[in-house]
């Protein structure tokens, strides 16, 4: 049986890490397939983002 389901990691102003994430499943995450979806683009003239 296949199920999706979303979680933002923002809510609200609290950001949810997925350690937090993880902790808060416990034993049950690892057993998972976990997909990952950025809704963001860095700018590519970004300093940060290049090292």
């Amino acid at each position: 049986m296949h199920l999706e389901q979303r979680f933002p990691a923002w809510h609200g102003k609290h950001y949810v890490t997925l350690a937090e994430l993880l902790v808060r499943l416990g034993s049950f995450g690892p057993d998972l397939t976990w997909h990952i979806e950025f809704a963001e683009i860095v700018d590519p003239r970004c300093v940060e983002a290049r090292t």
